[in-house]
């Protein structure tokens, strides 16, 4: 059984049941928290904070599994606070840490005790704690220091269109950025980690998995959210997560999902 809260600038995944996720890569920041020193994880690039808590970077090839029950949190790489945690991370060689506001989380949110309007603070308090801070100052926000403006102006082109299930060109993304596409495609990649098309591609798989979400079939999210057919969606959800769309989704029994507005 899956449970998702979907908010704008975060996804939490509460995994009940063993998954087996083979080799993959997206473009979000990943922590897993699980009760029990229970993930076997093997990554070109990870943080293990504690043996219950795993940080993956974005764009981090990674592959894991877990006889237990666990809690995802992907994060917008853009967000304050997936740079701060990043930050925090990489910085740190121990780390003597107290769990227990994370397992008291843990625990609300797989039995559903937390209103999705009250996960936000919630979700917040704990990742403050995390890094010893109390002031947030809109943690989920964006942090704007760590891309070229021009950079940033482009992502939120991307986002716009893809959200109307309209495809743009990399060459009007670098018009609209007054850059030659050259210098856009590098430019873009040396900011945030990927070239355009995979990114776009990244913005056309929330799309369908918000259709999902929403108990649209396979065949229509795919299509929805503009990829070419079904099995080329179920192959990109296979590369960015690691397993197979229908083994979450083509059950409508086997998830739930709140969205957080």
């Amino acid at each position: 059984m899956s449970i998702f809260w979907i908010h704008p600038s975060f996804v939490l995944q509460y995994e009940k049941d063993q998954l087996q996720y083979g080799t993959h890569s997206h473009h979000a920041v990943q922590i897993l928290f699980s009760p029990n020193e229970s993930f076997k994880i093997t990554s070109n690039h990870i943080f293990e904070i504690h043996k219950q808590l795993i940080v993956i970077p974005h764009n981090s090839i990674h592959k894991f599994s877990t006889k237990n029950p666990y809690l995802s949190i992907y994060l917008d790489p853009k967000s304050i606070v997936a740079n701060k945690i990043l930050n925090y991370a990489a910085a740190r060689s121990d780390f003597n840490l107290n769990l227990s506001k994370f397992l008291k989380f843990y625990k609300d949110i797989s039995s559903k005790q937390i209103s999705p309007k009250n996960i936000p603070k919630r979700l917040e308090e704990v990742l403050l704690d995390l890094l010893n801070e109390s002031n947030s100052q809109n943690c989920f926000g964006t942090n704007k220091n760590i891309m070229d403006e021009r950079v940033s102006i482009c992502l939120d082109l991307i986002e716009r269109y893809s959200s109307q299930g309209e495809p743009i060109k990399p060459s009007q993304l670098a018009k609209s950025c007054n850059l030659s596409m050259f210098r856009l495609v590098h430019l873009f990649s040396e900011n945030v980690g990927i070239p355009i098309r995979t990114y776009a591609l990244w913005c056309k798989m929330r799309n369908a998995i918000s259709f999902l979400m929403s108990k649209e079939s396979m065949l229509d999210s795919s299509y929805l959210a503009y990829f070419s057919d079904q099995s080329h969606f179920s192959r990109s959800f296979k590369r960015m997560f690691g397993i197979n769309p229908s083994e979450i989704f083509q059950d409508p029994s086997k998830f739930e999902t709140f969205f957080i507005l």
